[in-house]
């Protein structure tokens, strides 16, 4: 039994060395049950270093669950983040997409409507090349007309005239 109390001894001064509080616990329990019998001196003072390592490795436990805790709630925040700057450039791609559409049709529009007066100015061009062209026909049909009736209303006077005078006498 005295070997076994001076390992755990010795092993309660090296787990206190380099700190080793899970270790240092089960030492310092050890050694106080073995003391608890014999000098309750001696079970008091382990006791007491059993209840310090216990609250250092709660402690830091507890720091450790906080750390992961905060870590957790770190990491929540900056997906929370990621997952904001995602759904606004999405948004902001497809405003840009509707834009771009938007833009797209207009220029259809525009380019339907400027072929359509194109149709148009051909078409007015061709009626217009067309009226001109009927209109030269009747100038020089009314003034072929001016002509024929100059000349009917010439025949019709030399006609009244040589009617007028005297048939002239004839010799044989």
């Amino acid at each position: 039994m005295d070997s076994c109390v001076y390992y755990a001894q010795r092993s309660l001064t090296l787990c206190q060395k380099y700190k080793y509080k899970n270790f240092e616990v089960g030492a310092s329990g050890f050694l106080a049950e073995v003391y608890d019998k014999t000098d309750v001196d001696s079970a008091y003072k382990y006791i007491k270093i059993m209840v310090a390592a216990k609250e250092e490795v709660n402690n830091a436990d507890r720091g450790r669950q906080f750390q992961k805790v905060s870590s957790d709630v770190e990491k929540k925040e900056k997906e929370l983040e990621d997952a904001k700057a995602r759904f606004r450039n999405s948004l902001k791609l497809y405003g840009l997409i509707t834009l771009l559409s938007f833009f797209v049709l207009i220029t259809i529009i525009f380019w339907r409507n400027n072929r359509q007066r194109k149709k148009a100015n051909t078409l007015l061009a061709e009626k217009k090349e067309k009226l001109e062209h009927t209109l030269a026909s009747l100038k020089s049909t009314q003034y072929q007309l001016i002509q024929s009736e100059k000349m009917a209303s010439l025949g019709e006077l030399t006609a009244g005239i040589a009617h007028e005078y005297p048939k002239p006498i004839e010799f044989c």
